[in-house]
């Protein structure tokens, strides 16, 4: 996967920010405005809520909607292992940020190993669910519940969970030394944003739209690539 450095993103932004006499930023107010774009984008990409229409409750982009999507949220799914209490329970990843459809646990039958899918219902069913004759969760029918704090699944006795989710991405640090008053990029203290190219042309352009700076792709582009025939 290429991804560019954070002290490469960081040149870019100010060169854009000078461009447009827009001031000076400082590492600090770098970093928080490079991860707070960060999260914005991925949210974005996810399916944000605030695109939603009345009567039609689908984002214009989302994941899974289109493979570019996909490709680009790739690097942030994880197949997470749940260990449920006693009572069917377990709390949720620390870095759940949005829930992949395609729960399962894995058990095996006749020496073989089998994949059952766990369905997902909504709250207000459970009851009907669990007091059904005809519904009533099994080992081969499992369902999972989300609660506020947690994820019960029915019924109790299953191990081997498999829970698919997408974490929110990883912070960047712009780190440095302080060298005649001044910063200096130092890569042994810094993390570079975890996006492939171009989707941090996004995120360079989502950070100064925070900071009040209408910009068009093609000069984020172009100065990518002069820096790049450059060797930076």
């Amino acid at each position: 996967m290429a991804t560019i450095s954070i002290d490469t993103v960081k040149k870019y932004t100010e060169y854009l920010v000078r461009k447009n006499n827009s001031g000076f930023l400082s590492p600090e107010q770098f970093n928080l405005i490079i991860n707070r774009s960060s999260r914005t984008i991925f949210v974005k990409r996810t399916g944000n809520p605030h695109d939603y229409q009345a009567g039609a409750p689908v984002p214009r982009m989302g994941f899974q909607i289109t493979q570019k999507i996909t490709e680009d949220l790739k690097i942030f799914q994880v197949n997470g292992e749940l260990i449920l209490s006693a009572q069917g329970r377990v709390t949720y990843p620390s870095d759940l940020a949005y829930t992949i459809p395609g729960m399962f646990y894995l058990t095996s039958k006749q020496g073989k190993q089998k994949y059952v899918p766990i369905e997902n219902i909504d709250k207000d069913k459970e009851g009907y669910r669990l007091s059904s004759s005809i519904m009533f969760p099994t080992k081969l029918l499992p369902i999972s519940v989300f609660e506020s704090t947690y994820l019960q699944i029915h019924p109790i006795g299953i191990s081997n969970i498999r829970f698919p989710y997408l974490r929110y991405p990883a912070d960047a640090l712009w780190g440095f030394n302080t060298v005649n008053e001044r910063p200096v990029y130092d890569a042994a203290k810094s993390v570079d944003l975890e996006w492939e190219d171009m989707v941090v042309n996004d995120i360079i352009m989502q950070a100064l739209k925070s900071i009040g700076i209408s910009i068009k792709d093609a000069d984020v582009m172009n100065f990518a690539q002069s820096e790049s025939m450059q060797g930076t």
